[in-house]
């Protein structure tokens, strides 16, 4: 296998150089973690195998390698009818736009989010005022029982990242940046506290950090370096929250194996294809059904009386059927997985086919985007993350919430406009200086932040 080794590590390198000149590209990022968690998770595998001994006897991990390298060719194909797909539908060969840096009064469409970052706040307030403050208590399974009915007020969390986008995008000094950092990363902690879970929500605010900080050159060298050493243990923690209920189940009495299996389970997840593969050896797996369940999760609870806390998805399938797990969550059947539930080599060729297009469509829609879509989608820059971990269906259902949340800007952005006209305040007050300033009075000579 150490040609494997050579192979894996030479395309994550590649990888992670593209994305690192282009970190807000949502293709570049979705590619860079598919060579993460499923490339470098097969090498990582080996070496858990190599140290602290994996719980079943591994496989031939030839196989799985395969279908790294059958995904892998999938999503450059896709990338490249992604392209060809956006330049025949709008005939455009113009340059991306630059993102306005430091310019907020120039970004069109700002009013929509600000919509959308009132809507998140008060679809948590809503959410907590009915099933009342976690603060750590409750278990992390316990949420899909409290969420039950709760669906599209749980889908609305997320809509106050673009603003967050925004926020950042504009900030005109890194110390405002790194202010309005803080404050989006404490929100979603808070979030995962008082709301039983949601982890999603605070690594997607992490990762949108480091993007936009990376664009902007707000990270120096050393703080790179810190950000990836304290990634790892920061992952282990919200794993320790997670599956801490099944520590004594599970038999990880060491610490040092205990950790392994966390940073494998939540970041290299790769026992799932492995087992699925071996299921479907056996057994008739269920086909296009799992995917066609996921996004089931778009129906109202009112609508379907009956619908299941955990769907028979790719996710749910594998936890509830493959493995048979006893705990009301889900564990994550990577894109490997869902293409072997749907049907072997050859749906993980398609689903990684149109994987790479959709995210290349979404890529160049940025590029060649301004106003409130553009931080929508720079706001979805890190869902390439769980898209690897989930599936084509996760894709998907994200890209259908970045319309819906484009409707619901686009529709409540005059109300907002009109409510936050009619404030003698600004709706992005300065730093020192008069704050009460008329919109339609210029201030002259108004000194800028200084950049600190």
């Amino acid at each position: 296998m150490e040609y494997v080794t050579v192979l894996n590590i030479a395309i994550l390198t590649l990888d992670v150089r593209a994305w690192y000149r282009r970190p807000d590209s949502i293709y570049l990022f979705f590619k860079f973690c598919f060579s993460l968690i499923i490339g470098f998770g097969i090498l990582f595998l080996q070496l858990m195998n190599a140290t602290v001994g994996y719980k079943f006897v591994l496989p031939d991990l030839g196989g799985m390698e395969l279908c790294y390298l059958i995904g892998y060719v999938g999503i450059i194909t896709g990338s490249r009818l992604g392209i060809w797909t956006y330049l025949l539908l709008t005939g455009s060969q113009r340059p991306g736009i630059a993102l306005p840096f430091g310019e907020p009064e120039a970004v069109r469409g700002r009013y929509g989010l600000y919509s959308l970052g009132i809507i998140s706040m008060l679809a948590v307030v809503l959410y907590v005022g009915v099933t009342g403050f976690s603060f750590g208590q409750g278990s992390y399974e316990a949420r899909y029982e409290d969420a039950q009915g709760m669906g599209i007020i749980l889908r609305l969390f997320p809509a106050f990242l673009p603003f967050a986008a925004y926020k950042l995008t504009v900030a005109k000094s890194p110390r405002e940046f790194w202010r309005s950092a803080l404050v989006l990363v404490g929100f979603t902690f808070v979030m995962l506290i008082a709301l039983e879970g949601y982890r999603q929500l605070m690594i997607s605010a992490a990762l949108l950090t480091v993007i936009i900080a990376l664009k902007r050159k707000y990270v120096p060298l050393w703080v790179q370096l810190a950000i990836a050493v304290s990634a790892l243990p920061a992952l282990v923690s919200l794993s320790f929250l997670r599956y801490g209920g099944e520590v004594q189940a599970a038999g990880f009495t060491d610490p040092l194996t205990r950790i392994f299996y966390y940073i494998q389970g939540d970041l290299f997840p790769l026992d799932a294809p492995i087992r699925i593969i071996q299921w479907c050896d056996i057994r008739d797996c269920p086909g296009l059904e799992v995917f066609w369940n996921h996004l089931t999760l778009l129906v109202p609870r009112f609508l379907w009386p009956d619908k299941p806390a955990i769907l028979l998805d790719a996710a749910g399938y594998y936890t509830q059927i493959v493995i048979a797990y006893n705990r009301a969550l889900t564990l994550s059947a990577t894109i490997i997985g869902e293409g072997f539930l749907i049907g072997s080599f050859g749906a993980i060729f398609a689903i990684c086919v149109i994987s790479g297009w959709l995210a290349r469509i979404l890529s160049v829609w940025m590029d060649r985007s301004t106003g409130m879509i553009k931080f929508i989608l720079l706001a979805n820059v890190p869902m390439g993350f769980f898209w690897i971990r989930e599936g084509l269906e996760n894709g998907i259902l994200r890209t259908i919430f970045i319309l819906a949340f484009l409707g619901i800007g686009t529709l409540t952005a005059p109300i907002t406009k009109a409510i936050l006209s009619a404030v003698p305040i600004r709706p992005r007050a300065t730093r020192g200086g008069n704050r009460n300033v008329i919109p339609s009075v210029p201030a002259p000579n108004r000194p800028s932040p200084s950049p600190t």
